[in-house]
């Protein structure tokens, strides 16, 4: 990030990762937060307006039919799975973006078939989170089929409740 961009945080909830975003863009900056849930939107303008941060604009809508304000030079997808499995969220997200612009998702996924208990620690931690696991193997597939440089990372994540065990989580980044 570079001060002066402006960036998307889809599925923004309650904020949380504002901090990082606004650090980067500066004051100078645009962060656009885009969450369907009026309350985790009512935590978000909260933190922004208690940090003082006058640069954040929320938008309550699902993404798929989110008026976006401006093109960004960057969208973050973090954690939020069933955007990433909407092909319409993740085309109104991608169409408003300037070219170049870049993208970086990061969630759970499955781990190979084989690791078993990885899967069920990681099925025990996303089963609150989402709302379908159709696509849990490759979460971001609609994505990859609307940008050609995307890279995906697949690691094993500490679980804090379990000692010395993980769960699967991804990231991909690349550019429109």
């Amino acid at each position: 990030m570079k001060p002066g961009e402006v960036i998307l945080d889809v599925g923004c909830g309650s904020g949380l990762s504002f901090s990082i975003l606004e650090e980067g863009v500066g004051r100078e900056g645009s962060i656009i937060g885009i969450d369907q849930s009026p309350e985790q939107l009512a935590l978000a303008r909260t933190l922004a307006e208690q940090s003082g941060w006058e640069n954040v604009t929320l938008i309550n809508s699902a993404v798929e039919d989110a008026q976006i304000p401006m093109t960004a030079d960057a969208a973050l997808f973090s954690f939020t799975h069933d955007i990433m499995r909407t092909p319409l969220a993740v085309q109104n997200v991608v169409r408003s973006l300037k070219p170049g612009a870049r993208i970086v998702v990061m969630g759970v996924k499955w781990a190979p078939w084989w690791a078993l208990a990885t899967n069920w620690r990681t099925w025990r931690v996303a089963r609150n989170f989402i709302s379908t696991f159709e696509g849990f193997n490759e979460p971001w597939s609609h994505l990859a089929k609307l940008i050609s440089s995307l890279e995906v990372e697949s690691l094993i994540f500490p679980d804090p409740s379990v000692p010395n065990k993980g769960v699967s989580r991804y990231i991909a980044v690349g550019r429109k």
